[in-house]
């Protein structure tokens, strides 16, 4: 009589070595890998694309620098020759021919003085508009301010006072020489307490600093 036996499934080779288990931690780890690796290269295609764009705009914004220090350049150049024409202009010679001119036309009665004070201002007033059109700081180099005279006629140097040939004379005038210059140049009005107030009455005196 034959025996019955139960039946038993087939069972997967023992792995006494580990091998299936290195094999399959191998494969997920070069799947990271892979990903790893794919998300790298997106990212560099962004940056190289982003670098991209800031190169272009740079190269815009050095052409932009180019023709505004283009312009820049000429409007110096052109301020340049403004200042060489003023200092070119000898203020003696100008007002003696414009007192030549006014005497012989109209007579020694015209107040010649007057005249002359004008034509100095409008010396000072066209050397200061120029300077501030430039744009750059006011440097006693760069100037030669005419004198001024006082109402009827006196000089300021006539009475032993600073010429005041450039604006760091005025700044630095001294306290007596400040109040002589403002009372030549107002004798009518009452004087300001501040030292500030009185030099720019005397700024506007000689006609600086009216714009």
């Amino acid at each position: 009589m034959a025996t019955h036996r139960p039946y038993h499934p087939p069972v997967c080779p023992a792995d006494p070595f580990g091998f299936y288990a290195f094999m399959a931690r191998l494969d997920a780890r070069l799947d990271r890998i892979e990903n790893q690796v794919q998300s790298t290269d997106i990212i560099l295609g962004l940056l190289v694309s982003r670098v991209e764009q800031i190169e272009e705009r740079l190269e815009s914004i050095e052409e932009n620098s180019e023709d505004i220090e283009n312009k820049i350049d000429n409007m110096d150049s052109r301020f340049d020759d403004v200042d060489s024409k003023l200092e070119d202009i000898d203020m003696d010679v100008l007002t003696d021919g414009i007192g030549e001119t006014i005497r012989e036309g109209l007579g020694e009665s015209l107040d010649f003085d007057a005249v002359e004070r004008m034509a100095a201002m409008n010396h000072n007033t066209n050397i200061y508009r120029a300077i501030k059109d430039k744009g750059n700081p006011v440097l006693a180099s760069e100037v030669t301010l005419a004198e001024v005279t006082f109402p009827g006629g006196d000089r300021p140097t006539s009475r032993a006072l600073p010429l005041l040939k450039d604006p760091s004379v005025i700044d630095r005038l001294s306290s007596n020489d400040l109040v002589r210059y403002y009372r030549g140049y107002y004798p009518q009005k009452a004087m300001p307490e501040s030292r500030t107030e009185r030099i720019k009455a005397i700024w506007k005196a000689i006609g600086w600093r009216l714009v």
